[in-house]
């Protein structure tokens, strides 16, 4: 969390969005996922940049690329994965209820959230098999 708490005193993020992000790797955390990783910093610094360019109306107008998109979506784990990025949205939510996150934001995170099951495919293979029993 010492990332976020320099884009803080930086005024790069404002405290809702750090609260945010606090919720949300607690979250990570007890769902088991090592928040150690590299990718699960490089989703949680797209998230706050992302809600704070939403918040200040600079939203990025262009999507993920329709290839790119399609193989996140033809991926085994993708039900898992989307199943973290709606628990994800709906944190958001609670904290920002006005808040649109739009579609080409939402497809940046989903391809954060893919290549971090990328490196934890183990986590997120388990957890599939799981909930297939």
């Amino acid at each position: 969390m010492q990332r976020f708490e320099i884009l803080y005193q930086a005024n790069i993020i404002d405290k809702r969005v750090l609260h945010l992000i606090s919720q949300v790797r607690q979250q990570l955390l007890q769902s088991g996922i090592d928040c150690k990783m590299l990718q699960v910093e490089m989703l949680l610094t797209h998230l706050a940049m992302a809600l704070m360019r939403i918040r200040q109306n600079n939203i990025e107008t262009v999507g993920l690329d329709a290839e790119s998109m399609q193989e996140i979506q033809s991926s085994e784990v993708y039900p898992q994965l989307i199943a973290y990025h709606h628990n994800m949205l709906a944190l958001i939510q609670s904290e920002f209820p006005d808040l649109v996150i739009p579609e080409s934001e939402n497809s940046y995170l989903i391809a954060n959230w893919y290549s971090l099951s990328l490196v934890q495919a183990n986590y997120f293979k388990s957890n599939l098999q799981e909930n297939e029993d």
